[in-house]
């Protein structure tokens, strides 16, 4: 019997549905896993036809010469109308549809083709009508684009564009797999085990099999990172997991976990990993600027991707070094790079903000299937003032008055509208002894509304723009903006102010 491979629809569309230069849209990118875009879904698909099913689970598995490789999704919905079968995907953003680019678009059409694809072939449906429904978070409305997509369409997109990298997938399965298979027989890499570490291997097989948390507290030095990772690329190769997810938020600690893998692979037992690094201290570049017109690495980025993805099936150990490498060689975003390569890699060194920020969450692995995953949390207990971190938000006054005076002739409706935003401070500076209550009554539906349009003042600036990497601090401002209302709605009894 052929072994199964899986893919989300999501990790597909990172994969090979985006094209040209990095998207320019990045800074605006839709964010339908937020609360605000679970309600927008919910009330966008509140208003469908009675016979409207949502959240439709979608799967089909495709043939190869070893492996079966299944893509796997869900449809936000599908509803009759007419006499005519209609999918639809729905994405919600802060520009009106017209604004978008074309490469967006067309990644949401890409999206939205696979689903169809999937759904023609198992429902053995001629046709149906693809419905990309975009709402525009800034002034509520609603577009709605229709295309008639035939299963012979479909099976022609599914031919040129998703098979392609399905056949290289398989091609890196088999490489993976001779790699297991020696890992599966492998003994520890020491002559010696250390006192402690036989129990605490012992235990990270029962925490990995009972699929359950393990706290472990040792002193530097007694070997408890081989300790944890031998056990659990052991359980890689059984097909326990999927990947393991080394967490921390040191370069040392990185550097630890790196050379144990190196470790093993000296005595046979090859692991392939990748180390992320933060775009900022990544880049290539002595000006950060993620767009196609001011970075030779982000021009083209998807159209060079594919290409340089073939060294997964040679090279194993993608340090930071090694990206830097790699991305001048293919003139590569060194940061975008390593993300497209974390989908082949057995072990993903990260900061704890990969796995638990809702800004930047590995959405690939998470968003669409549940994956079969080890974290190993390096210092564990900093988390709890790196999670209040990660949750909370804040609005300085000083920057809106210096984005507000900086901005103001370029962009007159941005000085207007952080006009409104100081006007709201003020009227909280009088509140000396602010309590939650008077927050909740007074203020809260006010700064919302308020924030929402000055998100919108700072869109439209940043679009009319022509240099993006003339307006970083702008950018950094948009960012606090739209985190700071992705707060607000998430905001209840467990926040202070």
């Amino acid at each position: 019997m052929k072994k199964k491979i899986q893919i989300s629809v999501t990790e597909l569309v990172m994969a090979v549905g985006l094209e040209g230069d990095i998207n320019s849209d990045a800074i605006t990118i839709d964010d339908q896993a937020g609360p605000e875009g679970v309600r927008i879904h919910k009330k966008i698909q509140s208003d469908k036809p009675e016979n409207y099913q949502k959240e439709v689970t979608i799967s089909h598995t495709f043939e190869f010469d070893t492996y079966l490789i299944e893509i796997s999704g869900r449809i936000d919905g599908i509803y009759e109308e007419n006499q005519q079968l209609i999918l639809e995907e729905i994405k919600t953003g802060e520009k009106s549809f017209h604004q978008l680019a074309n490469t967006t678009k067309n990644r949401y059409w890409f999206q939205l083709k696979i689903y169809a694809c999937l759904y023609t072939l198992k429902k053995d449906l001629p046709e149906l009508i693809g419905q990309l429904t975009y709402y525009n978070r800034n002034d509520q409305q609603i577009t709605y684009e229709q295309k008639k997509l035939s299963q012979n369409e479909l099976i022609v997109f599914y031919n040129t564009r998703i098979k392609p990298f399905l056949m290289f997938m398989e091609k890196a399965a088999l490489v993976k797999a001779e790699r297991y298979e020696k890992l599966s027989t492998m003994d520890f890499p020491f002559n010696q085990i250390r006192p402690g570490q036989q129990e605490l291997i012992e235990r990270v097989s029962e925490t990995i099999l009972a699929e359950a948390p393990l706290f472990c507290q040792a002193a530097t030095g007694t070997g408890k990172t081989m300790a944890v990772l031998f056990p659990a690329v052991q359980a890689l190769a059984s097909g326990l997991l999927e990947k393991i997810f080394f967490l921390t938020a040191r370069s040392t600690g990185k550097a630890i976990g790196q050379d144990a893998l190196k470790i093993l692979s000296q005595k046979g037992s090859v692991v392939q990993f990748v180390t992320l690094t933060a775009r900022e201290k990544a880049c290539l570049n002595d000006i950060l600027a993620c767009n196609g017109e001011d970075c030779i690495y982000a021009r083209g980025f998807y159209d060079r991707l594919s290409q340089a993805l073939e060294v997964v099936l040679e090279e194993n150990f993608y340090t930071p070094e090694k990206i830097r490498e790699l991305s001048i060689r293919y003139a590569l975003c060194p940061f975008e790079y390593s993300l497209a390569l974390s989908l082949f890699c057995d072990v993903i060194f990260c900061d704890y903000n990969y796995v638990f920020d809702p800004r930047v969450y590995l959405r690939r692995f998470f968003w669409e299937k549940k994956i079969n995953a080890a974290f190993l949390i390096d210092e564990a207990h900093n988390l709890v003032d790196r999670s209040r971190e990660m949750f909370s938000a804040q609005l300085n006054k000083k920057t809106v008055l210096k984005i507000r005076r900086e901005y103001k002739n370029q962009f007159p409706d941005i000085y207007k509208k952080l006009g409104k935003l100081n006007q709201i401070f003020i009227e909280l500076k009088k509140k000396q002894d602010l309590i939650k209550e008077d927050f909740d009554k007074e203020f809260r539906k006010e700064i919302d509304s308020v924030v929402n349009y000055c998100i919108s003042a700072v869109e439209q600036g940043l679009d009319q723009a022509m240099k993006k990497s003339q307006l970083k601090e702008l950018i950094n401002f948009y960012f606090e903006l739209t985190w700071f209302r992705r707060i607000l709605q998430d905001y209840n009894e467990h926040y202070v102010i």
